[in-house]
C-alpha cells in the first residue's frame, strides 16, 4: 500500500515527465548570430585596447619630449601582438626558424656490459 499522499502510479491527478529537450545544465543552445556578435565585440574590445596602448605610450613618451616616437613604438608593438596572435592561430606562414625538425634519435649502445651513463670516456684516474 503506497503512503498517505502518495499515488502508486500515473494515475488521474498525475501528468508523466516529460524529457527536456537539451541538457539542463548548460540550457538552451545559443543562437546562430551569438557567435558572430561574440567576435564584433572581441573585436572592438581589441581596438579599444590598442588604442589604449597607443595612447598611453604616446603619453609616456611625452614626460620625454617625444610623443611622435611614443605614437610610434606603441603602434608597433600592437602589430608584434596581432603577428604573434595570428601566427599562434596557424594563419600566418611559418618563416624559416619556425619549427626545426625533430633531432635524431640518439645512437643504440653499442657492445655489452655498457652502464647506464658511461659515455665511452676515461673517467677519473
Amino acid at each position: 500500500m503506497a503512503p498517505a499522499g502518495r499515488s502508486a502510479g500515473p494515475g488521474p491527478g498525475r501528468e508523466p515527465r516529460r524529457q527536456p529537450e537539451h541538457d539542463p545544465r548548460t540550457g538552451p543552445p545559443a543562437p546562430p548570430t551569438s557567435l558572430r556578435n561574440q567576435r564584433i565585440l572581441a573585436a572592438v574590445l581589441t581596438v579599444l585596447l590598442f588604442g589604449l596602448i597607443v595612447a598611453g605610450t604616446g603619453a609616456g613618451f611625452a614626460l620625454f619630449g617625444h610623443r611622435g616616437w611614443g605614437y610610434l613604438v606603441g603602434g608597433i608593438s600592437c602589430v608584434v601582438m596581432v603577428l604573434a596572435a595570428l601566427r599562434a592561430r596557424g594563419r600566418w606562414p611559418a618563416g624559416p626558424l619556425a619549427r626545426r625538425p625533430a633531432d635524431p634519435p640518439a645512437p643504440a649502445v653499442r657492445g655489452p656490459g655498457r652502464l647506464s651513463g658511461d659515455g665511452g670516456g676515461r673517467g677519473r684516474l
